[in-house]
């Protein structure tokens, strides 16, 4: 019988959006740099210019994408929106995930920007050397 470590609380504590982001965290993860407000401001339409400001920042928050941008943080939109000059700021991204291969595209874009990539079976053999080594150097398990 399978066990479940984490709760479903904890479970989406881990794959939402907080429902507040705190100030502290939205200057360090969100704050777009010149390139990145270029980047966005590339793009066609609030939705889209939102939307690859929102996961430029999500990729460095929580190191994934969600399935949704549905649910983002409160404060999170118009920190974005803010940056970007862009006055409305509607509740939800309508047009943006209308498309799928928009988010899509934007995420690889994204991707590409921020420099992340594929794990290797190399980056793995030196990650496990190393938690290996930390691990042995403790007396108790």
């Amino acid at each position: 019988m399978p066990v479940q470590f984490l709760t479903r609380f904890d479970r989406d504590k881990l794959t939402k959006y907080p429902a507040e982001i705190p100030e502290d965290n939205l200057i360090i993860y969100f704050a777009l740099s010149d390139q990145e407000k270029f980047l966005a401001g590339s793009k066609r339409g609030f939705n889209n210019k939102l939307g690859i400001g929102v996961l430029i920042g999500t990729l460095r928050y929580l190191g994934y994408f969600p399935d949704s941008l549905d649910d983002i943080s409160e404060n999170l939109k118009p920190f974005i929106s803010e940056q970007l000059s862009i006055n409305s700021v509607s509740n939800k991204f309508e047009s943006y995930e209308k498309r799928p291969q928009t988010k899509t595209d934007h995420e690889q874009e994204v991707i590409q920007h921020l420099g992340f990539q594929k794990t290797s079976q190399n980056d793995l053999d030196v990650l496990r050397k190393w938690l290996c080594s930390r691990a042995l150097e403790h007396d108790k398990p």
